[in-house]
């Protein structure tokens, strides 16, 4: 008997099914067009919701680095000529900030273990307040009526108020703050009190360090209202400020000057314009020109109007210089206004909190949810759009295995198809997802946009994630479809008309 013997199958290069793939293709145009599309509208609503979550996230960190960054620059020029209150010092003792606790230590005497204690009475303060805020109403009435933490603390001085406390606690099967008894006694008979000494001392020597500072440059202070308070100070810092401010004290070596100079700047203008607006008498004048009732004129609706408007800022301008109020021409007015803007921008963006890095590139649990499903539906749809490509294809794959065509060569170009289809609607996708992402992100942000610092890398990120996702998606959705083609046999396909 002749022995038969099965010679190599001829392989074909990749480059030899990447062209196979693209003229099957191209014979079915429209085919191939629905699939792209399917794939191009899945991308783009990743690419949108990801390169949004980028976008937005970096913006609103931005926004709430300004903004922080705001309230510092107001924090120090205000602590220049006010002391800090009771509250405010509890806060940054338990806070602990180095350069905090430093001023707090040369403004009160105390040494350094009486700073350490004052800090833990401060932390515990807190975490009493904590307890107490975690109470019903009918709780926090029976422990300790409508009196604040403070006047509690106060109350519990008191032994009768001290033993009704427990029991209250004890009917209601609450746990003692502290964890005990003999601890929460340590806190209202010595911590507590301690604790208020050093408030009263920091706050002393706060005052007294001011009037230092005051009577030193007093020409400055005196400058202007006392709204401005000691912004004045900041708006041509005087030789020797710094030094000055460091012998009282104040950790005056991270003050960054320029910075004040122009918060100062800014916050003298405003106040000057809020002070022709309500008090000065252009309010009706003012009125006719934004063409509103008099009493809805105010800071805000004067600098919306003349916001990005040279001629109105003008207008107003000339009203206000009639009625006396030097120094708020038209340029000073429209900076004041872009400032404004922006200002109300970022506290809209910044949202109170720092945003979480946790989540996906930022993106909630919610749109998590619906991008899988919009995937899941996409998957779909190309999956049929596959299979049925390999249904009006069955005579080629007749003559493929027919001529020995493996049925991996036959999968492999089902694949190399849907791959590059998988990448042109990716393509197509991402760059309409990255456009109305960014459209988005400029109709919610506006100029805020601009200043999202290190958004680039993520965001490039997120769009080649976008579309290796879509690249992925064809793929797999073509493994079904492609595994149905390579096992159909040369006669059962040829016998499908």
């Amino acid at each position: 008997m002749k022995e038969l013997t099965a010679k190599d199958q001829v392989r074909l290069s990749l480059a030899r099914c990447f062209r196979l793939a693209l003229s099957g293709m191209s014979h079915r145009l429209f085919r191939a067009s629905i699939t792209i599309a399917i794939l191009a509208l899945a991308v783009a609503f990743l690419a949108h919701m990801l390169a949004f979550s980028v976008v937005e996230r970096q913006t609103q960190r931005s926004a709430w680095n300004e903004l922080r960054e705001s309230r510092q620059l107001g924090e120090i020029i205000s602590r220049a000529s006010n002391p800090d209150s009771p509250r405010a010092i509890i806060e940054g003792l338990a806070r602990g900030d180095a350069a905090r606790v430093h001023e707090y230590r040369a403004w009160s005497g105390l040494s350094a273990e009486e700073l350490v204690q004052a800090q833990t009475s401060a932390r515990g303060l807190e975490q009493f307040e904590a307890y107490l805020a975690n109470l019903s109403p009918a709780q926090r009435a029976a422990l300790v009526g409508d009196q604040t933490s403070q006047e509690a603390c106060e109350a519990l001085l008191e032994p009768e108020q001290f033993s009704h406390f427990l029991t209250q606690a004890a009917g209601f099967g609450l746990r003692v703050p502290f964890g005990s008894e003999a601890r929460l006694r340590a806190f209202v008979f010595s911590d507590r009190p301690a604790l208020s000494e050093a408030v009263r001392a920091v706050a002393q020597g706060h005052a007294a360090a001011i009037a230092q500072l005051k009577a030193r440059f007093s020409s400055s202070y005196d400058a202007y209202s006392a709204e401005v308070g000691g912004a004045a100070l900041f708006e041509r810092p005087p030789n020797g400020l710094l030094s000055a401010a460091r012998d009282q004290g104040f950790e005056a070596s991270s003050w960054p000057l320029p910075e004040l100079t122009a918060f100062a700047l800014q916050a003298r203008d405003r106040v000057r314009l809020e002070h022709a607006i309500v008090n000065g008498p252009p309010r009706a004048e003012l009125a006719r020109e934004l063409d509103i009732p008099d009493s809805e004129v105010s800071l805000s609706r004067v600098l919306g109007y003349v916001s990005g408007s040279a001629a109105r800022a003008s207008a107003v301008s000339a009203i206000l210089a009639r009625a006396g109020a030097a120094g708020l021409d038209g340029p000073t007015l429209v900076a004041l206004a872009r400032d404004f803007v922006r200002a109300e921008r970022v506290e809209r963006a910044a949202g109170g909190e720092l945003p979480s890095s946790n989540a996906w590139f930022g993106i909630s649990p919610r749109n998590l949810w619906l991008v899988l499903l919009s995937f899941l539906v996409c998957g779909v749809g190309v999956a049929n759009a596959m299979l049925m490509s390999v249904g009006e294809r069955f005579a080629e794959i007749a003559t493929m295995k027919c001529l020995g065509a493996l049925d991996g060569f036959v999968m492999t170009l089902f694949l190399f198809e849907a791959a590059i289809q998988g990448v042109i609607g990716g393509l197509i996708g991402l760059f309409l997802g990255g456009l109305l992402a960014l459209g988005r992100g400029f109709a919610e942000y506006g100029a805020l946009l601009g200043s999202a610092h290190g958004a680039g890398a993520p965001l490039l990120l997120a769009l080649a994630t976008a579309l290796g996702l879509g690249v992925l998606l064809a793929a797999l959705s073509a493994i079904g479809p492609s595994f149905v083609a390579a096992r159909l046999s040369p006669m059962e396909a040829m016998r499908v008309d």
